[in-house]
């Protein structure tokens, strides 16, 4: 099956150039790499992973200039998938590969020397919503969306684009949001010379976990920084479990049980704010009431370029 949407995959210098670094940087190895709440000096760079900045910076012990280690702290998580921009023959075959998708993550993974799943579930717990951009309302309810985003606002070679919300001062996610760009075309079958959705999507719920890109070859980790299409990124390597049973061994709040899925401030279906005024994006960190803590907004993009000697797009976080 593939999902046809407007138009086709778009083509562009910037995609053929990252296209070119691909080879030059499949050799470079390194351990997984986690999200920060540190900024990168330039700020369209996003955060700055656990592997960009000196261990000290990013040790729980630290005490000055810290960088905390972003983590969601509660066992239970919902995602839902927006349906304003499908069809509804499409919305079911969706939902299937995107529970796919983030029991890849939890339900089917085991993580190394035991037999245990990681600490943390995933689920589709309320069903679709109709909101189709990112956001999160600090005073309102909530829901961890997954859309397919017409009238991209993004770079134009993205194929996806995610957005996590944390607390700085612990890093403790609170909200994450994945688009994907409507302009581009996934197939939902495999094999295939197209962008196969479910090795996409297994790729972004890395970041939406808290999980950074890093330099490891694609036989160590689906987290690598380029994407081939046709690529099969549907199942875990070894450097991908050992980011999720290093972060989600045990529980990062041992006295909290999985029971309730519900979003901060609690779930809600619709969004609370107009896509057209950008009030969802904030460009400084934004103070919970009454909480005394900070928020701040994390984007980072992920190239994705097609097979050697083809045309390249891009992929995101």
């Amino acid at each position: 099956m593939t999902l046809a949407f407007p138009t086709f995959l778009r083509v562009t210098r910037t995609a053929a150039v990252a296209l070119l670094l691909l080879g030059a940087l499949e050799g470079r190895a390194s351990a997984f790499c986690r999200t920060t709440t540190c900024r990168n000096s330039d700020p369209d760079d996003g955060e700055e992973s656990t592997c960009d900045l000196p261990p000290e910076r990013t040790d729980p012990s630290c005490r000055d200039n810290c960088c905390r280690r972003v983590i969601w702290k509660r066992p239970c998580v919902s995602f839902s998938l927006d349906i304003s921009n499908l069809r509804s023959e499409q919305v079911g075959p969706i939902r299937d590969i995107l529970t796919a998708a983030f029991e890849t993550w939890t339900k089917h993974a085991r993580c190394p020397g035991t037999s245990l799943a990681p600490a943390i579930t995933l689920r589709d717990a309320f069903g679709p919503v109709l909101c189709g951009h990112a956001e999160y309302n600090s005073t309102q309810g909530n829901a961890n969306i997954i859309t397919f985003r017409k009238n991209w606002p993004y770079d134009p070679d993205e194929l996806g684009h995610t957005v996590v919300t944390y607390l700085i001062a612990t890093g403790e996610l609170v909200d994450a949001d994945i688009e994907m760009n409507a302009d581009f075309k996934f197939t939902t079958e495999l094999p295939t010379e197209e962008n196969d959705l479910q090795s996409v999507l297994t790729h972004e719920i890395g970041h939406f976990l808290g999980i950074a890109h890093n330099n490891e070859p694609r036989s160590l980790s689906i987290m690598h920084r380029y994407y081939q299409a046709g690529s099969d990124l549907r199942a875990l390597r070894a450097d991908d479990l050992d980011a999720l049973c290093t972060m989600y061994a045990t529980p990062a709040d041992p006295s909290a049980v999985c029971g309730d899925f519900a979003p901060r401030n609690g779930f809600v279906a619709e969004c609370a704010f107009d896509p057209g005024s950008g009030g969802w994006c904030a460009a400084e960190p934004v103070r919970l009431p009454g909480r005394g803590a900070n928020l701040a907004l994390f984007v980072c993009v992920l190239v994705a370029a097609r097979a050697l000697r083809r045309r390249g797009h891009q992929l995101t976080r």
